[in-house]
């Protein structure tokens, strides 16, 4: 019965207002070395249990992966953009990518406990063959490569 109970909560969740909410909390975290904190006297753990934080992270991870790779095409001229564009749906935070990927790559005092974190991520590897599509088709196409869920508002504006 709790597996079934964890399985409707997590349909019912809202991704971007989780990743939204982690990323508030990664970007104040991020900012305390900044302000003097010595990095070594603090850590950030997520902890939410197994199931919950691989759930959770596993997102994560997807909306970084997706939102470093569309800055990246930007970067690459592949995509055009104005800046209220930039900062759509699929946008979290500045340093969100680089921060998902210092913790995947096990370089941060930020974690997600009992989160099995994967392998880093190459955007090169998202962009390839992508370079003739429209802003629409490159969005749907990497967004299923992604497994952005249809609950969130990136999923729901590129998968629809």
């Amino acid at each position: 019965m709790q597996g079934r109970s964890f399985a409707l909560r997590h349909e019912k969740l809202d991704w971007d207002e989780i990743c939204n909410s982690l990323a508030s909390w990664i970007d104040e975290a991020l900012s305390l070395p900044l302000k003097g904190m010595p990095r070594d006297s603090f850590s950030l753990v997520f902890d939410g249990g197994p199931r919950t934080a691989q759930t959770v992270f596993d997102m994560v991870k997807q909306m970084a992966i997706f939102q470093d790779a569309r800055e990246e095409c930007f970067t690459r001229g592949l995509l055009h953009y104005t800046e209220g564009e930039r900062r759509r749906e699929w946008y979290i935070s500045e340093g969100f990518p680089a921060a998902i990927s210092d913790i995947v790559k096990g370089t941060s005092f930020i974690s997600f406990e009992d989160a099995l974190t994967g392998r880093p991520w190459d955007v090169s590897d998202i962009l390839v063959g992508r370079d003739a599509l429209s802003f629409q088709q490159w969005d749907e196409s990497v967004a299923k490569s992604c497994s952005l869920p249809g609950g969130s508002r990136a999923g729901r504006a590129l998968v629809a």
